[in-house]
């Protein structure tokens, strides 16, 4: 998971919650993310997706993530069409919501039910680049860790087999090795 923008908040805020379960901390520490952040001005390239196109999305923006799989943060469905194996990064990516919007569409993604609408954008993506329209450093957080640093712009892009697996038969069933 790379997150931009609403995901980086609640990472800096939920630190005082950690009393509380995993996916409780997030969303205790969601309000105050949402009231305390300032959205910042993402321009977002899309390269590859399912059909080989490419798009931009554009905007004041709430939440950028790009995934691997539909699940992410302990239960949230952000892309529920996601798989790690069909070659594409998933984009959930939110424009600027107030807080009762928020609230209202939480429940859909938690069950992986939001749909896109006209500003909640879900993409297939082979690259993207995610980069400030006015050049002002934003924060990200790269699986659940945040960045040290802002930038201003980010490149991702699917790597095909650039990770190997081996795939072993549990111990048990290797017969005539050691354990």
């Amino acid at each position: 998971l790379l997150g931009v923008g609403l995901d980086v908040e609640v990472l800096r805020r939920r630190r005082h919650f950690r009393a509380l379960p995993g996916l409780l901390q997030y969303l205790a520490a969601l309000p105050p993310a949402l009231v305390g952040m300032s959205l910042p001005s993402l321009r977002v390239r899309i390269d590859g997706d399912r059909e080989g196109g490419s798009d931009t999305l554009e905007a004041s923006t709430l939440l950028v993530a790009v995934t691997v799989g539909p699940s992410v943060g302990g239960g949230f469905l952000l892309s529920p069409d996601a798989s790690p194996e069909d070659g594409h990064l998933d984009l959930f990516h939110v424009e600027r919501l107030g807080l009762l919007e928020v609230a209202r569409h939480l429940p859909s993604v938690l069950r992986g039910t939001q749909r896109e609408s006209d500003r909640i954008h879900l993409r297939a993506l082979r690259t993207a680049r995610i980069e400030s329209t006015d050049g002002t450093p934003f924060r990200f957080e790269l699986d659940g860790e945040l960045a040290e640093a802002g930038t201003s712009w980010i490149d991702v892009s699917v790597c095909p087999e650039a990770l190997s697996i081996l795939d072993m038969p549990p111990p048990e069933t290797q017969r005539g090795r050691p354990r």
